[in-house]
């Protein structure tokens, strides 16, 4: 009787991933605020990403600040508002667990994440009024003001996304809170000499803008104002996000 003694040597394989691991997302609901950007989600596992975005708004007035006027009870500053312009960039990383049967980009999702916003602002014709004494008329001046104010929040994200065909993913995150501080500048500077009568409006105009849980600190001199900007930076978002594999 002959004997056969087989080996059957271990097979090896790459390891191969069934899920997609980059995708390249448009952020959809945020054009509804003049607001364009784009997001990157890239797998570290089957079951966590990091994903980047950045958003770019241009100039124009605060968006939905209608919305607001309840909140700000003085008439003069919510009118100061009104002629308010702004613009900037915000950069927001995530770390996304995905909690869903899918491996992959898919399935519901929970996000932590931190932002980082710069926005320019300009309030053009903000007006100064003082009464001369002597004649007791109404005297005005009007000036501009420009500056900036940066933010940083941390916050917590919830959301669900889903592949359609091969290459095609929608991301909603449908609730999303965050809480940080801002600081900056709002500074005018003018070719005159100003009295201090006027200088004593501007820095009363400045002190008395009435922004709920933001705080005005003018330093006032002959030729305009220098002032500080801070206090706290929350936000609450949603929105759609369409995206492709790549």
């Amino acid at each position: 009787m002959v004997m056969i003694l087989t080996i059957i040597g271990p097979k090896v394989q790459a390891q191969q991933h069934d899920y997609d691991k980059n995708v390249l997302k448009l952020h959809l609901s945020p054009m509804v605020l003049n607001n364009y950007g784009l997001q990157y989600e890239r797998m570290l596992s089957k079951k966590i990403s990091v994903a980047v975005s950045g958003r770019f708004m241009p100039q124009g007035p605060v968006p939905f600040l209608d919305k607001l006027e309840s909140i700000i009870d003085d008439p003069a500053t919510f009118s100061d508002l009104q002629s308010l312009q702004m613009g900037g960039t915000a950069v927001t990383p995530e770390i996304r667990f995905y909690l869903g049967r899918h491996d992959g980009p898919r399935g519901f999702y929970i996000a932590p994440y931190t932002s980082f916003s710069r926005y320019n602002l300009r309030l053009d014709d903000f007006l100064l009024t003082i009464t001369d004494e002597d004649t007791q008329t109404e005297l005005r001046k009007e000036m501009d003001l420009q500056g900036s104010i940066k933010g940083f929040t941390g916050g917590l994200m919830l959301g669900a996304q889903w592949r359609f065909g091969k290459s095609v993913y929608l991301d909603w995150w449908f609730l999303g809170a965050s809480y940080g501080s801002a600081k900056g500048n709002l500074d005018a500077t003018v070719p005159e000499t100003l009295s201090q009568e006027w200088q004593d409006e501007l820095r009363d105009r400045i002190e008395g803008l009435s922004v709920p849980m933001v705080k005005f600190e003018p330093t006032v001199h002959a030729h305009g104002v220098n002032s500080r900007i801070s206090g706290p930076w929350a936000g609450i978002k949603s929105g759609l996000s369409l995206g492709i594999k790549f």
